[in-house]
C-alpha cells in the first residue's frame, strides 16, 4: 500500500472541494438570493403605449436579475419582449445581476415572451406579479419561446425562473 498516493489523493480530494465550496458561495449563491430591485411602479394610462420602463419595472420585479452570464462564454442572459399587436419589441438584459430593459429586438436573445398590451397592464397594476402571471400563463395570454437549448436555458437559470411563474 503506497500511503504518499493515498495522502496525494485526500488532498486533491479536499482541494476540490475547497474550491467548489468557494466557487458557489462567490459566484452561484449571490444571484440566487438577490431579491427583486424595489423601483417606483409605472404607471400605464389608456391609450399610452407600452414603453422600456414599463417592461423594465416588469422583469426586475419578477426576479430577472437572478439569471446568470453563460458559463465560459462571458455572454449575459438576453430576453426579447414583444408586445402585440403593436409589435413593439424590448430588449432585457441580465448583467451583474441587474436586468434591463430598452426599446428595440434583440440581436440574439434567449428567450422571447409575447404578449398584449392588456397583459402589461394587468401585470403593472397587480399587487401580486407573480401570482398574475399565473392567471395569466393559464388563460393563455402570454407565450414563452425558448431560442437556445434546453441544458443552455438551465444553466443561466431560466428554468427555475419559468417553474416560479407557472408552477
Amino acid at each position: 500500500m503506497n500511503m504518499p498516493e493515498e495522502n496525494t489523493k485526500k488532498l486533491a480530494f479536499i482541494g476540490i472541494l475547497i474550491a467548489s465550496v468557494i466557487f458557489i458561495s462567490v459566484f452561484v449563491i449571490p444571484y440566487l438570493v438577490i431579491p427583486p430591485e424595489e423601483i417606483p411602479r409605472p404607471t400605464l394610462a389608456e391609450g399610452m403605449p407600452v414603453e422600456a420602463r414599463h417592461i423594465d419595472y416588469l422583469v426586475k420585479r419578477l426576479g430577472a436579475g437572478r439569471l446568470l452570464p453563460v458559463p465560459g462564454s462571458g455572454r449575459f442572459p438576453v430576453m426579447e419582449v414583444l408586445v402585440i399587436p403593436a409589435n413593439s419589441y424590448f430588449t432585457v438584459t441580465v448583467q451583474n445581476g441587474v436586468a434591463t430593459a430598452k426599446a428595440g429586438r434583440a440581436s440574439d436573445p434567449d428567450i422571447r415572451l409575447t404578449g398584449d398590451r392588456e397583459v402589461v397592464a394587468r401585470l403593472l397594476s397587480a399587487d401580486d406579479i407573480l401570482a398574475e402571471v399565473k392567471r395569466l400563463n393559464e388563460e393563455g395570454k402570454v407565450t414563452l419561446e425558448m431560442l437556445r437549448d434546453r441544458e443552455e436555458l438551465i444553466m443561466i437559470g431560466y428554468e427555475s425562473l419559468y417553474n416560479e411563474l407557472t408552477n
